[in-house]
This record gives C-alpha cells, sequence and structure tokens, in this order.
C-alpha cells in the first residue's frame, strides 16, 4: 500500500505526467508493422532494408552515452524536446523521401532521437 501511494504521488508531479505522456506518445510507431513493405515499395532491396536496420541500431548504439552527456549539462527537458524533434524529421524524411540517402539520414534522426529519449 505504501508502494502504490508512492506512485500516486510520483504521478501528481506535472513534469512525470507530461513526460509519461511524450513517452507514451513517442512509442506510437504504427507504420513498423509495414515498414519493409512500405521500403520495397520505395525501391530499395532486402539488403538496404537490413542495412537502414543496422544503420539504426548503431546510431542508438553510438548517441546513448553522449546523449546522456548533454542531458546532464543541458538538462532533460531540452533533449527531451531535442528528441521529439528528430523524431518528426525523421517521420518527414519517411514519408517524403524516395531515394537510399534520405533513408539512411532519417534512420540516422530515428536513432539519435531514440538513444536522447
Amino acid at each position: 500500500m505504501k508502494t502504490l501511494y508512492k506512485y500516486k504521488e510520483m504521478f501528481g508531479v506535472r513534469n512525470v505526467r507530461i513526460l509519461t505522456l511524450v513517452t507514451f506518445f513517442y512509442s506510437l510507431t504504427f507504420y513498423t508493422t509495414i515498414y519493409t513493405i512500405f521500403l520495397k515499395e520505395r525501391g530499395l532491396s532486402y539488403f538496404e532494408i537490413f542495412l537502414l536496420e543496422s544503420i539504426l541500431s548503431a546510431a542508438i548504439f553510438i548517441f546513448e552515452i553522449p546523449s546522456g552527456k548533454l542531458a546532464d549539462k543541458f538538462g532533460r527537458k531540452k533533449l527531451v524536446i531535442l528528441s521529439v524533434f528528430l523524431y518528426a524529421v525523421s517521420s518527414f524524411i519517411l514519408a517524403f523521401s524516395h531515394h537510399y540517402f534520405w533513408f539512411v539520414v532519417e534512420a540516422i534522426c530515428y536513432g539519435i532521437g531514440i538513444a536522447a529519449m
């Protein structure tokens, strides 16, 4: 019962509620179920699609620790705002790109955004 009160008290803080909502909506990526089909329709080969996934994973891995340092230096709130901005940029690029280079840029932006969140 004491633990339940602790969580209730924690969610009473405005910033915790906002961060919880941002994280929830940030995680709603419905297109991931058809991502491979979408990229295939845009003219990418399976090798290029899997290479994009590798680039995304590498971007997350590389920027995970620097994003923590940036959060310590500039504040978590600014980093979350940057993360949401990068996610929006990557979604925009994904929607309108038809060339492999732009898909690489999208994967890097999305990876940095995930690492920063």
